[in-house]
């Protein structure tokens, strides 16, 4: 009997301390207070990032992404704005572009300039080889001074007004001599004027020089084709 009481009396002293020390570690852990350090050693381990990774987020739609663009770009637009940087950079754009506007504008009054003068030097001398005293007497000077090229050029140009007198062509300051080679195609004259049209184009525009041989050969294939085609009624 008196060992059951010692039995009961010991449990319920066991069963108070253990509560007691529950109590206690309750009020223990309620007081823990975490410091700074810990939480930002927690929150550099990708262990215990939950940010949803982007390859598993929502695709953005076009329109999205475009706003998204154009909110970045207003929003480094004004940081630029702020710095005095861009408003060099401004500056120096606006004086090239001005430049090149001028300059361009220039140039183009110039090419403009040089092309109506060179129409007009090619008409001018349109004019002069259709007389046959005029012609004769200029293809003699060049001969004199050995300007076989330009005599070849003379030659040919003579050609032409006595292609356009007889109404093969229709002559005129702005076209090309493949333009008049289309216009006498499928004709008695296209060989020649073919043959004719490269031994112009290898006189005077090549780079090889025309000597008195070479140029007598050409001067007299051109003239006998011209005597043949010009009507009895038109000066040769």
């Amino acid at each position: 009997m008196r060992n059951s009481k010692i039995a009961v009396i010991f449990s319920l002293f066991f069963g108070l301390s253990v509560t007691a020390q529950k109590d206690l570690s309750l009020a223990t852990k309620a007081k823990v207070v975490i410091s700074d350090s810990l939480l930002q050693k927690y929150s550099t381990n990708p262990d215990f990032q939950y940010i949803v990774p982007k390859q598993f987020s929502a695709n953005k739609s076009w329109w999205e992404k475009l706003r998204s663009w154009k909110n970045e770009l207003i929003r480094k637009f004004r940081q630029m704005q702020d710095s005095r940087t861009f408003n060099i950079v401004i500056m120096v754009l606006g004086f090239v572009t001005l430049a090149y506007f001028f300059t361009n504008l220039g140039f183009k009054k110039k090419k403009n300039k040089l092309l109506e003068n060179d129409l007009t030097e090619w008409e001018h001398l349109y004019q002069k080889v259709t007389v046959e005293d005029t012609f004769q007497q200029e293809l003699l000077l060049m001969e004199e001074k050995q300007a076989y090229r330009e005599a070849i050029r003379w030659i040919f140009l003579r050609y032409l007004s006595v292609l356009e007198s007889n109404g093969y062509i229709n002559w005129q300051p702005g076209k090309t001599n493949m333009d008049y080679f289309r216009e006498i195609k499928n004709t008695e004259l296209e060989s020649d004027f073919y043959a004719f049209m490269k031994i112009y184009n290898l006189s005077w525009f090549g780079y090889h020089e025309l000597n008195q041989e070479g140029y007598s050969i050409h001067k007299n294939r051109i003239m006998m084709v011209l005597h043949a085609i010009v009507p009895k009624n038109t000066k040769a």
